[in-house]
């Protein structure tokens, strides 16, 4: 780098942030050293607990670029807890090595996150008693529709209400691009779930990884809130 990106480009906190184009991106060698444990890791059929928490620590670190990093450690979670209270070595396989698998994507991770204006949206988003249909309103607007296809529709209301913040987000995305949005759910456990980076759940951190999908190509700050 010459002197100019020496004064616009920092390392801050490991990853590069630039003061010109707003932006946060994560170095090259942070990414080759993160591929070299993974691939490492996927080539063993066990693995020790250190390893594991190591590589966990890596993937939040990750946080900064990939907002919805911790619902991609859920499996890491739950096997490093279980070889704890055994004693035993951690199994590479099933649901595990396909969420290693998953931070493959980290490879070819070379676009920008950027930084969010200061601009501050509120959406009210809630589904309606009956559980047929789903609903929100932004800006004074109501927005809504009849649930789609027998999985949702035969889903427990917090399954719906996770769907709903997602069908809402969607509905509005081009007007709240580049935004903070505070969401107003009435459903605790989606909320606490969602302030905890994910559920045990698995079908409620399904809905959960398609809500952190919307917000990354949106690129907006998701703050959900209970309201009764």
């Amino acid at each position: 780098y010459d002197l100019c990106d020496l004064l616009t480009r920092l390392i801050f906190l490991g990853f590069i942030s630039d003061s010109v184009s707003q932006s946060f991106a994560v170095p090259a060698d942070k990414k080759a050293k993160f591929a070299l444990l993974r691939e490492d890791i996927l080539r063993k059929q066990v693995m020790s607990v250190k390893t594991m928490q190591r590589f966990m620590g890596k993937c939040i670190s990750f946080s900064i670029c990939v907002p919805g990093a911790m619902l991609y450690i859920r499996e890491m979670t739950h096997a490093v807890s279980v070889a704890m209270k055994t004693g035993l070595g951690i199994i590479v396989a099933g649901k595990l090595r396909q969420e290693i698998e998953h931070w493959r994507f980290m490879d070819n991770f070379s676009s920008w996150m950027p930084w969010r204006s200061e601009k501050h949206q509120q959406v009210s988003i809630q589904t309606d008693s009956s559980g047929y249909k789903w609903g929100g309103c932004h800006n004074g607007a109501a927005l809504g529709d009849y649930w789609q296809g027998s999985d949702i529709a035969d889903s427990p209301i917090h399954i719906k209400e996770a769907r709903a913040v997602y069908n809402v987000l969607i509905a509005i995305g081009q007007e709240i691009r580049n935004c903070h949005i505070d969401a107003f759910v009435d459903n605790m456990a989606v909320v606490i779930a969602w302030q905890r980076g994910g559920a045990r759940d698995v079908m409620l951190n399904r809905e959960l990884k398609n809500i952190f999908v919307a917000t990354l190509d949106l690129n907006v700050v998701l703050h959900l809130k209970y309201i009764e």
